[in-house]
């Protein structure tokens, strides 16, 4: 009876959570299981939040609640979001409503510092939730991929024209479809960033720039793999070329993990060398 007191709020918390999402959790769970969906990397994300509180449980227990309402606005939003998409029958709508309910139910029973300290695990997580239905914006990304990729077969010297997001290459038809978009690798490679770049000894606008460089790091491994693939087509012709379009992936995203930790490397501050020149400064 003692814990239940002693965490009551956090038994509340909880169970209002559990109690309004309970249906919506399945659709996550399946969309992070799914290898082609775009929120596949939803169980490594969400066990890096568990992380994240645990290595800092003991700053956060330590916390005294402070009650704000200024979380009442973050409910209200929450509950009319969670309103509108269960009427509508639209998860995405009820799962936008997540975030609200957390961050208000956080600053109105713990207060301001706790959600101050929780607040960047919990934007993880809130990225990790399936608030967007980013298989329904691919086409952008699919033209601009189709786009710059024929740009480079040209200034090759090879006759290549794209019709939206189909590359004509010497009498070759290459279709840039929604899993060519690249989309999916910049949300993955994104948070790969994200989490990476918390574990890099640097400034935090070295930090910032680190996990910006992912968009165009991505965007440009996208087009690598379109090109890998044309080249294949061009001399090898269309048979097996979805089989090499899936290890061009493999690939493109190697290469992406390797040029990521080169990147973390250089811009990661010496220890050793702060630490002689704090020595020589004393001396």
């Amino acid at each position: 009876m003692k814990i239940v007191k002693d965490n009551i709020f956090e038994i509340i918390f909880i169970l209002i959570i559990a109690l309004l999402f309970h249906e919506n959790v399945s659709d996550w769970i399946k969309k992070w299981s799914d290898f082609d969906s775009f929120y596949a990397f939803g169980f490594f994300m969400l066990a890096f939040v568990v992380y994240l509180i645990r290595k800092n449980y003991k700053i956060l227990s330590e916390i005294k609640n402070n009650p704000s309402w200024w979380g009442i606005p973050l409910l209200l939003i929450g509950l009319f979001l969670y309103v509108i998409g269960v009427r509508a029958d639209y998860d995405y709508i009820a799962n936008t409503s997540f975030p609200f309910f957390v961050a208000g139910l956080l600053l109105v029973i713990k207060g301001k510092e706790f959600f101050i300290a929780i607040l960047f695990p919990l934007i993880l997580l809130s990225f990790a939730i399936p608030v967007l239905p980013l298989h329904r914006i691919t086409m952008p990304f699919q033209l601009l991929s189709a786009e710059i990729t024929t740009f480079i077969l040209s200034f090759l010297g090879l006759q290549a024209v794209n019709d939206g997001n189909i590359i004509l290459l010497e009498g070759h038809r290459i279709s840039v479809v929604a899993g060519c978009s690249g989309l999916k690798s910049l949300y993955s490679i994104f948070f790969i960033c994200v989490i990476y770049s918390y574990f890099i000894n640097t400034s935090f606008i070295k930090k910032i720039g680190f996990v910006i460089a992912s968009i165009p790091l991505a965007l440009s491994m996208n087009v690598f793999r379109i090109l890998t693939v044309s080249f294949y087509v061009l001399y090898n012709g269309e048979e097996h070329a979805e089989a090499f379009h899936d290890g061009a992936g493999v690939v493109a995203y190697v290469i992406s993990i390797a040029l990521i930790i080169l990147v973390s490397m250089l811009i990661e501050d010496n220890k050793e060398n702060n630490k002689r020149e704090v020595s020589i400064d004393e001396n």
